[in-house]
């Protein structure tokens, strides 16, 4: 019953978010479609760095619950931490870790200076009192990263894959 408990309460403060050319060679347009492409790869890293950081979550490390919100503005790092604080508090008295499979980042599509991405990755817990498997969350979001006044990437929303 705990296990089921744990995994449903992971699952919703995990994903409970409620993250062309046209064939012209023209020099500018081409040199435009590159550093589109390259913004496009730097968006991404966000959110493959910031899914990398929650497969990373330890009771050992209290740091760890909150390594991802660098990636994240302040307004959604704050929604975030608000929405897994009872995360923070099973996990530190389960003592749970967590590791993760490799992330994919999908793109789907952009809106101005937003990047808008699928991410996935499988995170398995593992509890230390009783050192054993509490099974396996997959994490399955979308997520919009806006482009900074800086030049730099932050992820401004994340929503279950699919929520409209």
């Amino acid at each position: 019953m705990k296990r089921k408990l744990l995994i449903a309460g992971v699952s919703i403060a995990l994903l409970g978010f409620g993250l062309t050319g046209c064939g012209n060679t023209d020099t500018k347009q081409t040199d435009t479609t590159q550093a589109t492409a390259t913004e496009k790869d730097k968006a991404a890293d966000v959110v493959k760095q910031f899914l990398d950081t929650q497969a990373k979550i330890t009771y050992k490390d209290p740091a760890s619950f909150k390594a991802g919100d660098k990636f994240l503005t302040p307004e959604t790092a704050k929604t975030y931490n608000e929405e897994r604080s009872a995360m923070y508090k099973y996990f530190t008295s389960a003592k749970i870790t967590m590791n993760g499979s490799p992330v994919t980042v999908t793109f789907i599509k952009q809106e101005g200076n937003k990047y808008i991405f699928e991410g996935k990755t499988t995170l398995t817990l593992h509890s230390d009192n009783d050192n054993k498997s509490q099974g396996n969350i997959t994490i399955d979001n979308d997520f919009t990263v806006s482009k900074e006044a800086n030049g730099g990437f932050l992820i401004s929303e994340i929503k279950n894959h699919g929520a409209k």
